[in-house]
């Protein structure tokens, strides 16, 4: 046309950056012990992943799910996707430090002075199976014999859990009671038993 020029326009559509994106990651934990991750901020509706970027012999994750499987420190990161929208959004490192748990060191509910000296105890860690070390009465003691306070220490030889003490205590069984009874109607002179050897007050 006279007088005008037609200008072709062209562009490219880009992506936009996503807000900052937090981890929240709950620490300190105890080995074995399986924690929520979280995150908050991003823009979007896109997944959420997380990663363990150091110590990943030291935990696990599926989903949001950190499970802590030997002691020691390690690092984790989130990551928002961005979709057709947005950039795809890292969250800064959070740190986690994973400490020994305490095992569980269980006797039988009933003691009596026929299983004294003849004592189980149970040693349980937050897996199956008991975990390494040794159990041994303290002063000296053997397997408690009589009723008393006993203190006790379990030490570790596992890294993953602490040593742990205590005191069991074996009460005395209580005396039965005894009570007397009057045997009316027969004469003091009167004697009972199988060979006839008690008296009426022998008797009761």
């Amino acid at each position: 046309q006279d007088g005008f020029t037609v200008a072709s326009l062209k562009g490219e559509i880009t992506t936009a950056t996503q807000a900052t994106l937090n981890l929240t990651a709950p620490t300190p934990i105890k080995y074995g012990q399986t924690v929520t991750l979280s995150v908050s901020g991003g823009t979007g509706d896109g997944d959420v992943t997380y990663t363990i970027t150091d110590g990943a012999d030291k935990a696990t994750v599926a989903g949001d799910k950190l499970t802590a499987t030997k002691v020691g420190t390690i690092k984790v990161k989130a990551t928002k996707a961005g979709g057709d929208n947005y950039d795809d959004v890292e969250s800064i490192e959070a740190t986690v430090v994973i400490d020994p748990a305490v095992p569980t060191v269980s006797f039988p509910d009933e003691i009596d002075v026929e299983t004294l000296g003849e004592i189980d105890v149970t040693i349980q860690g937050v897996k199956d199976g008991e975990p390494d070390g040794t159990f041994t009465w303290a002063d000296g003691d053997d397997t408690p014999a009589v009723p008393g306070d006993y203190d006790w220490t379990f030490e570790s030889n596992d890294p993953n859990y602490t040593d742990l003490e205590g005191t069991l205590t074996i009460e005395a069984a209580e005396e039965p009671e005894t009570h007397k009874v009057y045997i009316a109607g027969y004469a003091d002179t009167t004697l009972f038993g199988p060979d006839d050897e008690l008296n009426r007050g022998q008797a009761a």
